[in-house]
């Protein structure tokens, strides 16, 4: 019984879940939230940061062993995904608060 009723449960929420609509941001919305982002020092001194520890890991220092070659193109990856959302941050940015 308590197995029936765990059944009935969870279909009902895979309903639930499945049935839901996930939102989605507009453009300016999206601009907006990616330029206050930019505006934040706290998230420039993360972007700055976490590149910083990627390029020690993807360089290595003396003495390391090198790492496998998934890890490598991993930590490569996570790299161009942390310059591509300041990028976008940025661009986002100067599209609300054009340069003078």
């Amino acid at each position: 019984m308590r197995q029936l009723i765990l059944n009935i449960l969870v279909r009902l929420l895979g309903k639930d879940f499945y049935l839901a609509k996930p939102e989605t941001l507009s453009k300016e919305e999206y601009d907006g939230m990616l330029s206050a982002l930019w505006q934040n020092p706290a998230f420039r001194k993360f972007v700055a940061d976490r590149d910083a520890k990627l390029i020690f890991t993807l360089a290595g220092s003396e003495g390391m062993k090198p790492e496998p070659r998934d890890a490598y193109v991993m930590h490569t990856g996570q790299r161009v995904e942390n310059l591509i959302l300041a990028r976008e941050a940025k661009a986002a940015f100067n599209r609300i608060h054009p340069p003078k």
